[in-house]
């Protein structure tokens, strides 16, 4: 039986909104996970074939989200606030580049004015949130390429040709009902109580939309607040920069413009910042009480 780990829930996407003008969220479908079984390879001219176990024994997490995300820089944009949901929680690094996040976007274009979705295509294995968005982009023209010769659009599943900036039919895709979950007869069912999960609940760490709002609420500006919360260590160094006595406005502004400016000039990872959140904060004091001048603190 097809019995996922969760299912409901939502992701709120930074930068977007929704019709009403409220934080867009994105409502969650399931989360469960995914394993290889293996892949046949049947060797040109020979009489046998090979089984390719590469993939099989390591199982990902895969979450499903409704088809209600609106653009290319939308589908980025929610990318991105799972990865820093990910690694905020600890589970993972997340790393598109490594490997260790990937995405398979699905895309359906529909006539204005209409509510129905056309047919869907899936483009599989995107490893850059780029490459997500230029992939996007590039097969919703040629979905509306097709619809506006009269053609239709077939479900398939789509390669990204990155030289070529199109998208490419690798095979026609089976309907969902025509998939195949079957039961690993060695796994025991799993039971995770109420007791776990507000358990659980009660250790998380402080989540990007909450750390958001909390820095919209102090004062700071919006583009500066999704950055900030972006990166766990970005939201701990301006955390205890403020807790230091620094003003929250002030604090963001030295951060992500100064300090920011010269780590990333040399390359710099804010993890390894020669300048502590103590220091910064005593740094921003000085300014402010007229004890050192602007230009000799940017030095």
């Amino acid at each position: 039986a097809h019995e996922p780990y969760a299912t409901g829930g939502c992701l709120e996407v930074p930068g977007f909104r929704d019709a009403e003008g409220k934080p867009k969220r994105v409502p969650l479908v399931r989360i469960h996970f995914e394993e290889d079984a293996g892949k046949n390879v049947h060797v040109p001219g020979e009489s046998y074939s090979l089984v390719d176990y590469d993939r099989a024994g390591a199982p990902l997490l895969e979450i499903v989200s409704e088809p209600a995300i609106g653009s290319a820089e939308e589908a980025a944009a929610y990318l991105r606030e799972l990865r820093t949901l990910v690694r905020t929680l600890g589970i993972s690094q997340a790393n598109m580049e490594e490997g260790t996040l990937r995405c398979d976007a699905n895309v359906s274009v529909r006539r204005r004015g209409s509510t129905e979705l056309g047919t869907r295509c899936e483009i599989k294995n995107l490893n850059s949130f780029r490459f997500l968005a230029l992939a996007i982009a590039a097969e919703i023209r040629r979905q509306i390429d097709l619809l506006e010769q009269g053609e239709a659009i077939e479900s398939a599943t789509l390669s990204y040709d990155v030289e070529r900036d199109r998208t490419r039919v690798m095979r026609s895709k089976e309907d969902a009902a025509d998939y195949r979950y079957m039961p690993e007869p060695d796994l025991p069912p799993l039971s995770i109580s109420a007791e776990q999960i507000e358990r659980v609940r009660g250790e998380l760490p402080t989540l990007p939309a909450a750390r958001r709002s909390g820095y919209l609420a102090q004062g700071i500006s919006e583009d500066d607040a999704v950055l900030l919360a972006s990166e766990p260590t970005l939201g701990d160094f301006l955390d205890r920069t403020i807790a230091a006595g620094a003003p929250a406005k002030k604090a963001s502004n030295w951060l992500t413009v100064e300090l920011l400016g010269k780590l990333n000039a040399d390359g710099i990872g804010i993890e390894r910042s020669p300048v502590s959140p103590e220091a910064l904060a005593e740094l921003i004091g000085m300014v402010e009480a007229d004890e050192v001048s602007r230009g000799c603190a940017r030095c």
